[in-house]
Parts: C-alpha cells; sequence; structure tokens
C-alpha cells in the first residue's frame, strides 16, 4: 500500500508488499504497479475424466475460470487515516505513539520519502527537544539539508512558535550594549584596559550595524538592496565567540567587581543570542529546499524587519522570489514576485503581492476588511501617479478580500487531505 498526492507522486520506495517487488521511482505513476494484475492466483489441476466430450466442456469452463482469475482487480483509494500512519509505523519497525504518528505525518507533509533511515535521522535532530513544538523544525531542518546540525531545530522552533520579532530583539540587544558601554566606562579601575577598549570599539561599530537595521523601513520606501545580513550574522557570531570567552575567563574569580562584570556579559550574551538566532533563522527559511514537495512552485527569500508605521506594531515581512535552477541565491528585481505583510494602525493587517516585469508593475492587496478594501480601492489612482514619477506603469491594481499564509509560500506542503492511500496487488 503506498500513499500519494493525486497530483504528485511520492517515492514509495519499500511500501508495496508483493511477491516480486518491482522497482518504483519517484515520478514513476501507479501505472507501472502493472495495472493491478494479480499474478498470484493459482488455478485448479485438471482432474481425471470419463468420456472425451465431457473434457472439452471441462477445458472450456477452466478457461473461463482463468479469464476470471486474471481480471484486473480494483484498485481501491480511500483517505490517509490514523490506521493507515500506525501501519506504516510497523513496517519501519517503529514504535507507535504519538510522537512517531506526527513524524509520519510530517514527513508525508513535506514530501520526505518514508523510510526506517530517514525517520531515525529526523528522530536523531529531536534527541533531548521538546517533541511537541521541535517535531516539525526538525523535519524543515532536513528538507533544508541541514540534518548534521541540530541546533537548527531549536532556532527555527524559537521563530517559528514563539513568534520572534527582530524590531524587539534587535532594541534590547542595543540596551544591552548601552548598558555594558556604561559599565566599562564606570569601572575602568579593575579590568584590563586593553580588552575593555578592544570590547568597547566592537561595540561601536554593532551598535552602528544595528543602527541600519533599525532604519531600513523608515521614510516612505524599502530599498530592496539594503535588506543583507550575511556581514551582520558574521560580526554578532565573533561577538558572542569573544564575550564566550571573557566570560569563561571573569566566571573563575569570585571578586565582587568582576563578578558584576560577568552578570553584565551574561545579559549581554542572552540578548545577542535571541537576534542572532532570528536573523539564522531567516536564513534557514531562505535556504533552498534539499527535497521540495512542490518542486514547480517558486522558493523564497525571507526578510523581516522593524515596522516604522508604530511603535507596537507586529514587524513586516518581506518574501522575495528566487531565480529557479541557481546554486547561489540569485534575485532579479526586474522579474519578481514580492510579497509584503505589514500591519497598519488605521486598516490592520494587509498583505500585498507585487509582480514585476521590467518597468511594469501589478499590486494585489489582501485585506480581511471590506472598510479596508475599499479604501485601498480609492486610491488606485493616486498609486498610478506615485509608480509613474518613478518610471513605473501599472499593469493592474485588485483589492480582494483574503487573509494570506506567508508560510504556504516560505514552507510548501502537501495538504493531507488530499494524500490518497492506493491498495493494488501485483
Amino acid at each position: 500500500m503506498v500513499f500519494i498526492n493525486p497530483n504528485l507522486p511520492i517515492d514509495i520506495s519499500g511500501q508495496i508488499k508483493a511477491p516480486m517487488k518491482p522497482n518504483i521511482k519517484v515520478g514513476e505513476s501507479v501505472a507501472t504497479l502493472g495495472g493491478g494484475r494479480n499474478v498470484g492466483s493459482q488455478i485448479a489441476p485438471n482432474q481425471s475424466l470419463k468420456n472425451a466430450s465431457s473434457i472439452s466442456g471441462m477445458q472450456k469452463a477452466q478457461g473461463t475460470e482463468n479469464t476470471k482469475a486474471m481480471q484486473p482487480q480494483p484498485t481501491l483509494r480511500e483517505p490517509l487515516t490514523l490506521d493507515h500512519i500506525n501501519h506504516m509505523l510497523i513496517q519501519l519497525e517503529m514504535p507507535i505513539n504519538n510522537t512517531s504518528q506526527n513524524l509520519v505525518a510530517l514527513m508525508i507533509e513535506y514530501g520526505v520519502p518514508l523510510t526506517g533511515e530517514r525517520f531515525q535521522q529526523i528522530s536523531q535532530l529531536l534527541q533531548g527537544k521538546n517533541k511537541l513544538i521541535s517535531t516539525e523544525s526538525a523535519v524543515i531542518t532536513y528538507v533544508k539539508g541541514l540534518e548534521a546540525f541540530p541546533k537548527a531545530v531549536d532556532l527555527l522552533s524559537n521563530f517559528l512558535v514563539y513568534n520572534s520579532q527582530i524590531s524587539s530583539q534587535a532594541a534590547a540587544m542595543q540596551q544591552a550594549m548601552a548598558d555594558f558601554k556604561g559599565f566599562i566606562t564606570s569601572n575602568q579601575a579593575f579590568a584590563n584596559a586593553g580588552v575593555m577598549a578592544g570590547l568597547a570599539n566592537i561595540i561601536g561599530k554593532l551598535e552602528g550595524e544595528l543602527s541600519k537595521l533599525l532604519k531600513k523601513a523608515s521614510g516612505k520606501s524599502i530599498n530592496l538592496a539594503q535588506l543583507k545580513r550575511a556581514g551582520l550574522l558574521t560580526d554578532l557570531f565573533t561577538f558572542s565567540q569573544f564575550i564566550s570567552g571573557l566570560m569563561k575567563k571573569f566566571g573563575k574569580n569570585e571578586n565582587a567587581q568582576q563578578m558584576a562584570l560577568l552578570k553584565n556579559l551574561q545579559n549581554l550574551k542572552a540578548k545577542l543570542s535571541d537576534l542572532l538566532g532570528n536573523l539564522t533563522a531567516q536564513s534557514i527559511l531562505s535556504k533552498l529546499f534539499k527535497i521540495n514537495p512542490h518542486s514547480e512552485t517558486d522558493n523564497y527569500a525571507y526578510w523581516q524587519i522593524p515596522n516604522p508605521l508604530g511603535p507596537n506594531l507586529a514587524d513586516i515581512e518581506i518574501l522575495i522570489k528566487k531565480e529557479k535552477h541557481h546554486k547561489k541565491t540569485k534575485i532579479n528585481l526586474y522579474n519578481n514576485r514580492i510579497f509584503l505583510k505589514l500591519e497598519t494602525p488605521d486598516l490592520g493587517e494587509i498583505t500585498i503581492i507585487i509582480d514585476i516585469k521590467e518597468n511594469r508593475v501589478w499590486y494585489t492587496f489582501n485585506t480581511s476588511n471590506e472598510k479596508t478594501r475599499r479604501f485601498i480601492a480609492a486610491m488606485h489612482m493616486d498609486l498610478k501617479e506615485r509608480m509613474s514619477t518613478i518610471n513605473y506603469e501599472i499593469g493592474g491594481i485588485k483589492t480582494v478580500i483574503k487573509k494570506i499564509n506567508l508560510k504556504k509560500h516560505i514552507l510548501p506542503t502537501i495538504n493531507l487531505d488530499e494524500v490518497i492511500r492506493i491498495k493494488t496487488e501485483v
């Protein structure tokens, strides 16, 4: 028995139990299974007969039975159920429990071919972790090709489950650096002057980087060319290693001032880890899939930036389509699709889909609020005029009542309601 999406065959190697197992590869249709013909039926041997006429009649009857026996048996198609998942776990010789059932369902959802080896590899990523919140992150880590880095599971879990916001984490990091600089200034006598001066210089550089990050969305436009995080990630990681070294050095002392220094370092390290984890999770989500259940869909790079429209609003989320068939991330801003999800004080949540073809632009505004839809529709002419001033022609503007789930575009999955169990005899 196998489980497939009607529109997307899944690698079903090892899932067919038959006298002669065919070599089935990803992408082959179910027709390769022999059309459902039952080749295991046995034909009863001829019995001794009294006369030639009865032999002829028996041969005809036997021929009819043989024909019936060789008729293709009906193929059963039924939705995926928990019993089917349990049967798959039995085939894999894995324990049947909530964790295993959830893992199998997520592997199917993310298009991971179900084998014992892959099941074990993902299970290894969950060792010592809260499986209730980490299982999906472990599967994502695997399909992104990062199974050798179990730390990625924690980073993704914190980002996806706890809805991390880059603005609050960057602001907390800025405050921690300011507090630490103040501590250094007032306690220069007991610390190594050279070390503290070097630390102050590093903090000053990072403060400049964070200021750029927090200002990227300021004003009336977002400069997509500024959405680069590689340099900041490197600087933050280097700083983190430096702080770890200082904590190790001063952690062995019981001097009151040095203990105060250690406490400040620990606070700085905690805020740094939060920010570094957020940026790293964004990079993981932007990484190409090693396994993609929807190979025909677009791949997107993901960014989260502070929202300039208000202090207590959710961060702006940006998806930018990446070029297909490129080993390295490549973005063509002259032929692209961009998702821009933002929260506004007066209009609520809006997701804007922008399609770009050279100097022509198509806008689709998605909102769940009818009042917001009408307001945006009334602003179409104003938008056209604004775009014409920067030499862009509006190809079309739509405003629809619809709530967009960006996760489906960042992490495309198979709808389990569409997964069909096919049972046939080979």
